[in-house]
């Protein structure tokens, strides 16, 4: 059995996926607060998806960094795995779908 060819793939062991299951968390409560999954795909103002990662931080700098979003439901969401979730939802906008922008 020979090396398994890597270059040029993505490393997937430097991903953190403890972590990463905070952020699925948000993602489900999104599910369940509007009604399935991937709703965002539907396209999100980024200016929208910008203004939740603030509220978020806001919050994180008011309770502690290691502060739940109360408003989740049981879901029990760290408001950082929301901004989290909210920056990867605005990246989405940018790579599977045209960007909405309305800043100007």
């Amino acid at each position: 059995m020979g090396p398994k060819q890597t270059e040029g793939k993505l490393d997937w062991s430097v991903f953190p996926l403890t972590e990463a299951q905070e952020v699925c968390k948000a993602f489900i409560a999104g599910k369940k607060k509007y009604g399935k999954a991937f709703s965002y795909r539907e396209g999100i103002n980024p200016n929208d998806l910008f203004a939740a990662i603030m509220r978020h931080l806001e919050k994180m700098q008011r309770f502690g960094y290691d502060s739940i979003d109360e408003d989740e439901n049981e879901a029990q969401c760290f408001h950082i795995a929301c901004v989290a979730a909210n920056a990867l939802m605005m990246l989405s906008q940018f790579t599977k779908t045209p960007p909405i922008d309305e800043r100007f």
